[in-house]
């Protein structure tokens, strides 16, 4: 008897089957479709580190053009504000979205970021002795959004599940909750608007204004077309969150670009309120709530889990409160 009739008499005997992708995807558990056509909750593939990034070659090629169009006269503040919330903003989250989940190997990584150290350090080196900032400070930002890319990546890999996304969210938000009320995000500001003052007087009497504060180059700087300067964007927590996020949500399956969406609206509605209300605000606890919202229903925790975001929520909120004089 053949082998084949045996396993026909044979229930023990399982036949070989081949089994496709196409199978295989119809098994797991369908949580609902992401905008990216991803499965929430399925690792997506990584893209490939080296390839074309387009819309990073495009905001080089803005911010270089927006600096060289700082000098222009006679351009209305408003407007040179106005490109800079609607050309620099978008390219940057175009950018920490292009590069998210992207992160080489971690010698490869090591090497990236101690590189994109390296120049933030000395190209803020050179803006603060004096070198032409048109182009020192431009590349002192660059190089700030690099390093910022391999730590959020790096997070983000190191997360198990989709759900480990909530307590990070969390403890995010309180954290620059507190920094920016009466932490080191609030010493910054101070900082940077006391030297604006300073080099607005100095300016006024016809001197050199002095230069920036180290903690200002922590802060991603755009060219302000006709304002002869930079304008503050994003601080550098804000960015690793950004890409954190981003990162998770293309890791996991979330929907890169629905992530992108929310933590857009997110950034943009605490610019908006701070710009209404006329004082800074953290953009944490906005761009890390609408990601939350968005993806609730894949962000599961054990019970266990839940116990620790809980206490260290409110360990976070009592430091917080502990903080106000």
């Amino acid at each position: 008897m053949t082998r084949d009739a045996l396993g026909a008499q044979d229930p023990a005997v399982v036949p070989e089957t081949h089994v496709t992708p196409e199978d295989r995807r119809s098994t797991e558990p369908a949580a609902g479709r992401a905008s990216s056509g991803e499965e929430p909750g399925a690792p997506s593939p990584r893209p490939a580190f080296w390839r074309r990034r387009p819309i990073t070659l495009a905001a080089l090629l803005a911010c270089a053009a927006s600096a060289a169009a700082s000098f222009i006269p006679g351009v209305p503040f408003w407007l040179g504000a106005a490109l800079v919330l609607c050309l620099g903003l978008p390219l940057l989250l175009g950018v920490v979205w292009e590069w998210s989940g992207s992160l080489p190997s971690r010698p490869a990584a090591a090497l990236f970021f101690a590189a994109a150290s390296l120049a933030w350090a000395l190209s803020s080196l050179g803006v603060r002795a004096g070198w032409p900032w048109w182009l020192l400070h431009p590349a002192s930002s660059a190089a700030l959004v690099a390093m910022t890319l391999v730590v959020g990546n790096w997070l983000a890999g190191e997360l198990e599940r989709p759900g480990h996304l909530l307590p990070v969210c969390v403890i995010g938000a309180l954290a620059d909750l507190w920094s920016v009320l009466s932490g080191p995000t609030r010493q910054i500001g101070e900082r940077t608007a006391a030297h604006l003052e300073q080099a607005s007087a100095e300016l006024a009497r016809g001197g050199a204004p002095p230069p920036p504060p180290w903690p200002s180059f922590l802060v991603f700087h755009w060219p302000q077309v006709g304002g002869g300067g930079m304008a503050s964007l994003v601080g550098f927590g804000d960015l690793v969150f950004l890409a954190l996020l981003l990162a998770g949500a293309r890791r996991f399956g979330l929907g890169a670009g629905r992530a992108l969406g929310l933590v857009a609206s997110g950034l943009c509605l605490a610019m908006g309120l701070s710009l209404a209300l006329g004082r800074p605000l953290p953009a944490l606890p906005f761009l890390c709530g609408l990601f939350v919202l968005g993806n609730l229903p894949w962000l599961r925790l054990t019970r266990r889990e839940w116990w620790i975001t809980a206490a260290a929520a409110v360990l976070l909120g009592g430091l917080l409160l502990l903080s106000f004089p």
